[in-house]
């Protein structure tokens, strides 16, 4: 009987230490990732009879502001006891309503807000600047306003189109010789077509645009080879895989741009 306790003392200490040390790994994270929707995609995948765009909002949105891992993990649902409250955040309700709306009618206009505190603002805490929710939204919010994708695309005669496919390395080619970094790009395929969903742009803890992580190896099937302004020869990815600077994109072909579907939106 002795023994037995003792044993089970022992698997309660080890499950003790292996509970504190996940904790301790999943709330470890090297960069912030800013990621941003084009609300005319986000309407091709909800659909637009269940999308609905705020009318003030004509550009690149944000999905959320995500601390990273260079081993390609994005730390995770990091404090249970952090529940959104959004009374808290509710002053910045406008430039929420415009800047990182919920474009899905059928769900909570809170929905995302609450979604990405749970899981990626929790894990932000580490940083005095996003130490609880008004800071995180708030700090995202001004980072967003930093940003113009819309006209940086548009100075390289990128505009949306709902018949003109754009090659992906114009795409980001505009994005990095604007910001001088490397980005990481997103596309959505659907009903046989790919759209450009999604552009990534990464920053260090002092909120200095960095470089997006490494691609993968190469390999000869998804390799193709860019001059990028000032770098030395970078190659672009296209095969899905966490470091990939391109993600569920199409290897050749292009991507589609489409415009804005404009409808009447509930906000909070």
């Amino acid at each position: 009987m002795a023994k037995r306790s003792i044993f089970c003392f022992i698997v309660s200490l080890l499950s003790s230490f292996s509970a504190k040390t996940t904790s301790a790994t999943k709330e470890s994270w090297d960069y912030l990732k800013m990621a941003q929707f084009w609300p005319g995609t986000s309407c091709v995948y909800f659909g637009e009879k269940k999308c609905a765009v705020p009318p003030s909002t004509h550009s690149w949105t944000i999905h959320g502001l995500w601390p990273s891992a260079y081993t390609g993990e994005l730390p995770a649902y990091c404090n249970d006891s952090m529940t959104f409250n959004y009374t808290e955040i509710k002053v910045l309700r406008h430039q929420l309503n415009e800047q990182w709306p919920n474009f899905n009618k059928s769900g909570s206009p809170l929905a995302l807000w609450s979604h990405e505190w749970t899981k990626h603002g929790t894990c932000a805490y580490e940083l005095p600047v996003l130490q609880g929710e008004l800071k995180y939204f708030n700090s995202t919010l001004q980072l967003h306003n930093t940003l113009d994708l819309l006209g940086v695309l548009s100075g390289s005669r990128i505009n949306p189109s709902k018949k003109k496919f754009y090659d992906l390395t114009d795409i980001f080619l505009a994005v990095s010789g604007k910001y001088s970094k490397v980005p990481q790009i997103k596309c959505l395929h659907m009903n046989d077509t790919y759209y450009l969903e999604e552009i990534w742009l990464c920053y260090d803890k002092t909120f200095n645009l960095i470089d997006c992580p490494e691609a993968s190896p190469p390999t000869k099937e998804n390799t193709l080879r860019v001059k990028y302004p000032e770098k030395p020869e970078l190659p672009l990815y296209f095969k899905s895989e966490k470091k990939s600077y391109f993600v569920d994109c199409p290897s050749s072909g292009g991507v589609l741009y489409v415009p804005i579907p404009r409808s009447q939106k509930s906000t909070p």
